[in-house]
């Protein structure tokens, strides 16, 4: 009787453990990417915030169309974001050998550069809108 009450006592245990483990493998995976769903999507992203970036600085050159020196100033200042941002993605990854960072390598270089180009929006973003009192932010034309 003893044994018989230990055994029951164990498949119910044994029952409450395995069975939360048997319905979470019977789940569906929905968020599976491959590493070139990977890239896929960043580069998607990368251009989504580009594009932003783009229409940003549109903005930007046709209020200061009556300023020249302010529209050689942005497109310098453009300039050297962009190279600012190519080079400090070389010195995150500086290896030159083919292959060296493996297959994630281009995701990395791809969400990185989303990064730097979402920052750079906030920024132009801030020129197009400087609120009311706030005297130390962007005067642009």
């Amino acid at each position: 009787m003893k044994h018989a009450l230990i055994a029951s006592l164990l498949l119910i245990l044994i029952a409450i453990f395995l069975i939360p483990i048997m319905t979470q493998c019977e789940q569906p995976v929905t968020h599976a990417f491959t590493q070139g769903e990977m890239n896929e999507s960043a580069a998607a992203d990368l251009k989504k915030a580009e594009l932003k970036m783009a229409d940003l600085l549109k903005s930007l050159h046709l209020r200061a169309k009556d300023y020249p020196k302010a529209e050689k100033k942005l497109r310098a200042a453009q300039n050297a974001w962009a190279s600012y941002r190519d080079l400090q993605i070389e010195a995150l990854w500086p290896r030159t050998e083919a292959n060296c960072y493996g297959s994630v390598h281009g995701f990395c270089i791809l969400s990185m550069k989303t990064e730097f180009t979402e920052t750079r929006i906030k920024q132009l973003e801030a020129m197009l809108s400087t609120p009311e009192g706030d005297v130390c932010l962007s005067l642009w034309p």
